[in-house]
């Protein structure tokens, strides 16, 4: 059988995400630099994004809160 999924803090993922978005580059890029896979990067930006996207009780919320709910 394969190896289990590494675990990383909902800081790591905000870390990752925070560099995808302030250098723009690709989703390898970023992975290559952190040790970790793409599509993990791609996951977490998406998720994040999701949050972002859906504010909670009828009222938007305030940026890196938003992002941090989700992880």
């Amino acid at each position: 059988m394969g190896h289990p999924s590494p675990k990383y803090s909902a800081e790591f993922k905000q870390r990752a995400v925070g560099l995808y978005r302030e250098r723009g580059g690709t989703y390898a890029e970023i992975a290559r630099e952190l040790g970790v896979d793409a599509g993990s990067i791609s996951d977490w930006v998406r998720k994040a994004d999701a949050a972002q996207a859906s504010p909670e009780d009828g009222a938007r919320s305030s940026g890196s809160s938003a992002r941090t709910r989700y992880f």
